[in-house]
């Protein structure tokens, strides 16, 4: 006769089988997720496919003949360490936002990977010079992104005629992150501060930028600003330290802003764009560049339409009506931490 200890061991035995079983059908084997879609004259036909179970959204806009970054090379800068102290020391307002420069590097490479986005190569300040010479009459389609608070001397030192910013004009995209665009310089004699207004060397005026020396508390807004994009692509840094007010510009600003500052803005320069991600180093603004950059958004991109719903163990299909002709359509999957995306173009 089984005595009731017994049962009740009996009993514990498979309830902890029965966790183990769940925990394993729920992380035990790797979610296949995927997504395609197709145009026709007047509409665009998708399709979202989960092994798992997701929120899904679907996000159409058009980009008016502006060309999308594909390619993207990141300055990882040499002497960030070496000069950060003083870059803190000579800003008149918010210090540089500090960061393991190759390890965040790496961490907006894997963002972007899980969206689709896999062209991406890290370089250093010879290589960044080299990339510039050599695309000057071809850099639409080519984005560099800036995690330092100053490049090399050799590519911009203070002045509107330089290599990076004449690249931008020809067609490139510059993402600048994390500290004042444009304020410092690096070269053989060490850091150098840029005078004056250093905005105006990139966008042709001057633009406000929130750098004043408040609490990191102060730079912090829960106002959504960037219309439907904001919520479609669930953008989440609220912060505007480092954003820029592009009044009177030619632009977009999305996520969230305050007073004409926002977390994200992206201006027109010349034939090309500068994209300035405001805020420190951290999990929203790396979500946030992720989504933006993957989905292919310009300084002239315009929201069309959205559509959102679960896959659970299926194929999903969906369609929009078109009116428009330079229509991408950007479909991701996990929602507010996105884990897997893809784009499309008509």
């Amino acid at each position: 006769m089984v005595s009731k200890t017994d049962k009740i061991a009996v009993l514990a035995v498979v309830l902890i089988a029965a966790v183990f079983v769940g925990e394993y059908l729920t992380y035990g084997y790797e979610v296949d997720r995927d997504a395609s879609a197709s145009w026709e004259s007047d509409k665009v036909s998708y399709s979202v496919k989960s092994s798992g179970s997701d929120e899904y959204r679907a996000v159409l806009f058009d980009n008016a003949g502006q060309v999308p970054v594909s390619k993207l090379y990141i300055y990882v800068d040499g002497t960030y360490d070496k000069y950060y102290r003083d870059a803190c020391d000579l800003s008149d307002g918010a210090k540089p936002c500090y960061i393991e420069a190759g390890y965040y590097a790496e961490q907006v490479r894997e963002s972007l990977k899980i969206r689709g986005f896999t062209d991406v190569t890290l370089i250093d300040g010879i290589e960044l010079e080299e990339i510039l010479r050599s695309t000057m009459s071809s850099s639409a389609g080519i984005g560099i992104m800036v995690l330092s608070y100053a490049v090399p001397g050799s590519v911009y030192s203070g002045q509107s005629d330089c290599l990076l910013v004449n690249w931008v004009n020809g067609g490139g995209g510059l993402y600048w992150l994390s500290s004042e665009i444009g304020r410092f310089y690096t070269d053989d004699d060490g850091l150098h501060k840029v005078s004056g207004d250093c905005t105006a060397y990139f966008f042709g005026t001057s633009v406000p930028v929130d750098c004043d020396d408040k609490d990191e508390l102060g730079y912090i807004t829960g106002n959504p600003v960037g219309g439907v994009f904001t919520e479609a692509l669930c953008l989440k840094n609220s912060t505007t330290e480092f954003g820029i007010d592009i009044t009177g510009l030619s632009g977009i600003q999305l996520g969230f802003g305050e007073g004409g500052y926002a977390s994200i803005s992206l201006v027109s320069v010349g034939s090309g764009m500068v994209c300035v991600f405001a805020g420190g180093f951290d999990i929203n603004q790396l979500d946030d560049v992720g989504q933006v950059i993957a989905s292919k958004l310009t300084c002239d991109s315009v929201f069309i339409s959205m559509q959102k719903d679960k896959v659970t163990r299926e194929t999903v299909r969906g369609s929009f009506g078109l009116s428009t002709s330079d229509t991408y359509l950007f479909i991701y999957t996990g929602g507010a931490y996105a884990n897997f995306g893809a784009c499309f173009h008509a």
